[in-house]
């Protein structure tokens, strides 16, 4: 993804847009998770059938005598204008390899002769077998092709999706799905030519070594209920291919499940309470006796987020950070940011949320580096990236990172997200399920240049910063 591009991004006026869809039709995306799906290689030899076109001559002939069974030879000869030569050429050219057969004077074609006129088609072609060896990769939940490639050191380090029972025995079913994607597997090597080869035979299958290769899956859910989360594999593969792979499709819905929390677990009051510490000024409309109103506020940011203005420092955000809109809505914070207060800060700070699988993701990556550019090409030092983290995190946020801070017991609710750039910008969102005891944690918060409220984030998580221990990011 590259945010640079995409940061140019303008929709057509409210009132220039095709009809919107009713309120309980509106799907918002949510977040983005990487997962690495199972693969193995397999040997297998088998033999095709590689079609060809028979001469012009031979196809006159055969095509008539197809016709008219028994046609006398002086009658074919008479037909086309053939000499006596020409006749006994073209003859022994179809005799030879048994096409037709000649019998007191007449000409009538062989079985071999018919099979080369394939299907439905009216001209006659011949083949010939030929030996070939391929090494296929497979996943392991639906059997179907899936090309390998080098992952990064993020990538080797996501979530891998749970194998079913029964979905070791992959092997067992390579031979019937070869066969079924044989025409797409060709087309890959020999695109030219794939039309004119049909698998003949399969000799031999070899299971060789295990691979993952990821699979993104986006997440969506409607404004009516935000915490039914439905997955999206559009990034992966197009809406033809995932029908090929049901399995992997259901592994996925399964993974996103595991997601799920309560408002209880995540700690959402507190969480909420603390968004109106850091923006009092900007959420005073949704804020009641009883807190943020937080289903009434969701309605708000999914549906008229909108973009940073220098009249409009700080604004709603609904989803996950790393998602392309609210990226470009970060970008475009920073920048305006950077304008009201040039500053050698060169540190990107990241308070993680205590939320299942979060980070798990290249595009949370890729929105570190397009700020670190940014940041950069401001002036001055590399910047650096921190993450601090709730105990050990995984590997893909350890990598993710270029240094990471741990703390057995975090002084935030643990469903709070940082994203603070000191006296620069600032975003928090909560994870936690819209409304309902449970259900999949919607990110909900703002971002803002506004530097009285980027002070005060800034104040609050330097203040708590010594709490953590900062180890080696892989």
């Amino acid at each position: 993804m590259s945010l640079e591009k995409r940061s140019t991004l303008t929709l057509p006026p409210r009132d220039q847009r095709v009809s919107e869809p009713a309120t309980s039709e509106i799907r918002v995306e949510i977040g983005t998770i990487d997962v690495l799906l199972p693969c193995r290689t397999f040997d297998i030899a088998y033999k095709v059938a590689e079609l060809g076109v028979v001469s012009p001559t031979l196809e006159f002939l055969l095509r008539l005598v197809k016709v008219v069974p028994g046609l006398e030879e002086a009658e074919i000869a008479q037909f086309f204008g053939f000499s006596l030569n020409d006749l006994s050429y073209v003859l022994n050219e179809a005799t030879e390899p048994g096409y037709v057969e000649r019998r007191n004077g007449r000409v009538w074609l062989r079985p071999s002769g018919e099979e080369l006129f394939r299907g439905d088609s009216d001209e006659p072609k011949i083949f010939s077998v030929q030996e070939r060896r391929r090494v296929v990769g497979f996943d392991l939940m639906s059997v179907a092709p899936q090309t390998q490639r080098k992952l990064d050191n993020v990538e080797m380090a996501l979530p891998e999706l749970a194998l079913r029972d029964g979905a070791g025995r992959a092997g067992e079913k390579v031979r019937d799905r070869f066969r079924l994607f044989f025409r797409q597997i060709t087309e890959r090597s020999d695109r030219s030519r794939s039309d004119e080869v049909d698998l003949y035979s399969i000799d031999r299958i070899t299971p060789h070594a295990r691979f993952r290769m990821p699979v993104r899956i986006r997440l969506h859910s409607t404004l009516e209920d935000p915490n039914s989360a439905d997955i999206d594999l559009s990034s992966w593969r197009d809406a033809h291919e995932v029908a090929d792979r049901k399995e992997v499709e259901s592994a996925a819905a399964v993974f996103a499940k595991s997601c799920e929390t309560t408002t209880a677990a995540s700690e959402a009051p507190s969480a909420y309470d603390l968004l109106l510490e850091f923006a009092p000024d900007f959420l005073r409309e949704y804020t009641t006796r009883n807190g943020l109103s937080v289903r009434r506020y969701w309605r708000e940011a999914a549906t008229r987020a909108g973009e940073a203005r220098v009249d409009r420092k700080t604004i709603p955000i609904a989803g996950a950070l790393h998602l392309r809109e609210n990226a470009e809505r970060l970008l475009a914070m920073l920048d305006y940011g950077m304008r009201e207060n040039p500053s050698d800060q060169k540190q990107i700070v990241v308070v993680a949320p205590q939320v299942e699988h979060w980070g798990a993701t290249l595009e949370n990556r890729e929105l570190l580096e397009v700020l670190k550019t940014r940041l950069k090409d401001a002036g001055g030092e590399d910047p650096r990236s921190l993450c601090m983290a709730a105990g050990r995190p995984p590997y893909y946020i350890r990598r993710t990172f270029d240094e990471v801070a741990c703390a057995d017991t975090p002084p935030y609710p643990r469903a709070v997200e940082i994203l603070l750039i000191p006296g620069t910008m600032c975003a928090v969102v909560v994870h936690s399920p819209i409304g309902d005891a449970a259900g999949y944690p919607v990110p909900l918060g703002f971002g803002s240049f506004d530097q009285k409220v980027v002070q005060v984030v800034t104040d609050h998580v330097e203040e708590r910063e010594l709490k953590y221990t900062k180890q080696d990011a892989l």
